[in-house]
């Protein structure tokens, strides 16, 4: 009897053909030949079909140089188009790591070929802050040097102005009191309106001089100013 089924699935076998689709069918014979020795023609030809599949695929995989665990395919069955789609996608995956590897590659040789560039820099920029600080301080001190000096000089300028307007005020009263005792009292009031006339003079000149020193420690006090913000940029 198994003599029998086993002669009756080669007869199927050599009967089977490949239709459009790429399904196999067992002939027509050989399929009532089947049925009546119990065997199952269709599925003697589907087995036939996965072998064949199988087979070819198995092929291809020693032409590309993989092998099914390379690839991620699991179990027995498979098929010519189940092995290319798993190769290409296995080949997009391992261009995708390359890719991946040769950036981080790049990346960590790029950072290793301007890491002495970057050390040189923070060192030029430590030394650079250092001395701004320096002409800062330096700066701070002359202004507050010339600040002290020009309080003094204006100290000075209103106590000479003072003491100028003392005097004139004295001169002008013993000169009103010469004149209070003459006859010309018109020449001197014109007198005494020069006098008035030269004191407002003296006063004008006085507030430009002291003008001129107020817009120096105004101008002494920007430029420290305009040193501090360069400093402040330098460091950041």
């Amino acid at each position: 009897m198994d003599f029998l089924r086993n002669w009756m699935e080669d007869r199927i076998e050599d009967s089977v053909t490949e239709g459009r689709r790429g399904n196999y069918k067992p002939g027509f014979v050989e399929s009532i030949g089947g049925a009546l020795t119990g065997v199952n023609a269709q599925g003697v030809a589907d087995d036939l079909k996965t072998s064949d599949d199988k087979r070819e695929a198995d092929k291809y995989l020693t032409s590309i140089g993989e092998t099914t665990e390379s690839l991620g395919l699991s179990g027995d069955t498979y098929t010519l188009q189940d092995v290319k789609g798993a190769f290409t996608k296995t080949t997009r995956t391992r261009d995708e790591t390359e890719k991946k590897d040769n950036r981080a590659f790049i990346t960590s040789q790029t950072e290793l070929s301007q890491k002495p560039v970057l050390d040189q820099l923070k060192e030029t920029a430590k030394t650079n802050a250092g001395q701004l600080e320096l002409a800062r301080n330096t700066l701070k001190q002359q202004g507050e040097k010339a600040d002290k000096q020009l309080q003094l000089t204006i100290q000075q300028g209103n106590q000479q102005m003072q003491l100028t307007s003392a005097q004139m005020a004295q001169a002008n009263n013993q000169f009103l009191m010469q004149m209070a005792d003459t006859k010309d009292q018109r020449a001197a009031e014109l007198e005494v309106r020069k006098m008035e006339m030269d004191r407002e003079d003296l006063r004008y000149n006085e507030n430009l001089d002291r003008q001129d020193r107020k817009d120096r420690k105004a101008n002494i006090a920007a430029l420290v100013q305009g040193i501090a913000s360069l400093g402040a940029a330098f460091a950041m």
